[in-house]
């Protein structure tokens, strides 16, 4: 029971007077005729006269006795509408009982979605109230923490595999910009798109790419495919080579022998295990064993991951 709402209903109500539902003011006058018709209310008057004094052993006699009425008179009585009866009875002589027009139990019809005979939806405001009550006490706030949790699980999972270091970076060079969007961008995006099957007479969707760069050091490779990466979409992972060196041949982090192998492997099984929209940069290949690239091809050959392979010449391309 909510004792607020109680204690507003009572301050509310007139004085002296107890204001019921003409439901409720039906058993009550039925209970009343039940005890003549048994002859038994003197009895139950001497009763109620000789635990005046003891309210607890008071109420419960009178809850039995009206649990006994329904059972006889095969009516429901809702363990609500039985506290409502019995505090009835109790202060019978003390108050006077009204029914009231108001009633806070309605029948709404023509309702599509209601399962029942004649679409009926019974509505009763009292049990639609502590309902809402109910949510907004302990569902709303439990929901909230639900979020909240899956809020610090997801950053702390992000934090564990680095994912900011997979975002692009917007350039910040105007000229570059103008360079890559205007010459690089069109021959690698058609390249990467014929790959991956956006593009040309095969087209399909389930396709990965492959693309190898050569180029001295600076010239920025890596920054044009975080772009093309941006723009195409993609999750960039950045594996880097020379930390693998030339004694990893397996895709395995379990086999490795240092950290930096370790951390790198870790982040192409990521990768791998995305499967799709997945661009897998892997900085100056020249520095893996050729039995980890060979692995490592069979593995691009059975996903959608996007590889992109660089080799950093010394010497200008001529």
């Amino acid at each position: 029971m909510d004792a607020k709402a109680a204690a507003a209903y009572l301050y509310g109500s007139p004085a002296g007077v107890t204001m019921v539902s003409h439901a409720d003011n039906e058993i009550f006058i039925a209970f009343k005729k039940h005890l003549k018709a048994d002859f038994i209310d003197k009895k139950y008057q001497e009763y109620m006269q000789e635990l005046k004094d003891k309210p607890a052993m008071l109420w419960a006699l009178v809850e039995s006795w009206l649990y006994r009425f329904s059972v006889k008179a095969q009516i429901e009585i809702p363990a609500d509408l039985m506290m409502e009866l019995t505090a009835m009875l109790i202060t019978e002589g003390s108050t006077r009982i009204e029914a009231d027009d108001d009633h806070h139990v309605i029948e709404i019809t023509g309702l599509q979605s209601v399962q029942q005979d004649g679409n009926v939806f019974v509505l009763d405001h009292y049990h639609w109230v502590r309902l809402l009550k109910d949510h907004d006490a302990h569902i709303v706030p439990r929901f909230l923490r639900l979020q909240q949790l899956k809020k610090e699980l997801l950053l702390q999972k992000s934090k564990q595999l680095n994912l900011e270091n997979f975002k692009t970076e917007v350039l910040t060079s105007f000229v570059r910009n103008q360079l890559i969007n205007q010459v690089y961008f069109p021959l690698i995006g058609a390249n990467f798109a014929k790959q991956i099957g956006e593009a040309g007479d095969a087209k399909r969707s389930d396709r990965s790419g492959l693309l190898l760069l050569v180029s001295p050091p600076g010239y920025g490779k890596t920054t044009l495919m975080e772009y093309v990466a941006d723009r195409l979409g993609l999750v960039f992972i950045k594996i880097n080579g020379p930390s693998l060196g030339h004694t990893i041949t397996s895709v395995d982090p379990g086999e490795a022998k240092d950290a930096a192998a370790k951390s790198e492997l870790r982040k192409l099984n990521l990768a791998l295990e995305m499967g799709d929209n997945v661009m897998l940069y892997i900085d100056d290949i020249q520095h893996c064993n050729t039995e980890f690239l060979q692995n490592l091809f069979h593995w691009q050959m059975a996903s959608a991951v996007w590889m992109v392979f660089l080799i950093t010449s010394l010497k200008p391309m001529t």
